[in-house]
C-alpha cells in the first residue's frame, strides 16, 4: 500500500515551522520599522496656530493643496538640525503675507475644523507641526534627524463636494 503525506505529518513538519517562522519575523520587523506620528496638541505648553503665524519667519511652510483643495499647512522650524522633506506635491510658500488667509479658510469648515498637530520622529523629538483637517499623515523616517511627509489625500469636503 501506498503512504500518503499528509500536509502537517512529521515528514513535513519543518517545511511548516519554517514557512511560519519567516511570517512570524516578517511581521515583527515590520512592526518595527522607524515611523515617525502626529500628535494632537491640546496642551498650554505647545505652541497655538495663531503663535505660529505670528512667528512664521521662523519656519519653512509648505501647503498640501492649493486653492478650495487646501488640505494642511506644515511648519518646519529652521535651523532646528532637523530637515522634513515633503512629498512632490507639496508646496513651499514664499508668499508668507498668504499665510493668515490660508489658515481662515482651513477655519472656514464648520464641518471638519483643522487640528495642529506635532510631526514627531521615533523617539518623540519633534520635527514641526501640521495644521490640517486630516489626521491621517503618511510619515517615514529616512534618517535619524530626516523625516519624510508623504502626501496626504483632499480634505473630506473636497470629495464630498466633488461628488454633487
Amino acid at each position: 500500500m501506498k503512504s500518503v503525506t499528509r500536509p502537517y505529518s512529521k515528514g513535513n513538519s519543518s517545511y511548516f515551522k519554517a514557512a511560519l517562522l519567516i511570517i512570524v519575523f516578517s511581521f515583527v520587523s515590520a512592526c518595527f520599522q522607524l515611523h515617525g506620528g502626529i500628535r494632537l496638541i491640546h496642551s498650554p505648553y505647545r505652541p497655538t496656530i495663531d503663535e505660529l503665524v505670528a512667528c512664521n519667519e521662523e519656519y519653512n511652510i509648505w501647503t498640501a493643496g492649493e486653492g478650495a483643495y487646501l488640505t494642511a499647512i506644515l511648519f518646519d522650524p529652521k535651523g532646528d538640525n532637523r530637515r522634513v522633506v515633503t512629498h512632490e506635491w507639496w508646496m513651499q510658500l514664499e508668499e508668507k503675507k498668504e499665510l493668515s488667509g490660508l489658515v481662515s479658510f482651513l477655519e472656514s469648515d464648520y464641518v471638519w475644523p483643522p487640528s495642529l498637530y506635532e510631526l514627531m520622529g521615533p523617539d518623540g523629538s519633534i520635527f514641526g507641526y501640521i495644521y490640517s483637517v486630516e489626521s491621517m499623515v503618511p510619515l517615514n523616517v529616512i534618517e535619524k534627524d530626516t523625516l519624510r511627509v508623504g502626501n496626504i489625500l483632499p480634505a473630506k469636503r473636497d470629495i464630498i463636494d466633488d461628488n454633487f
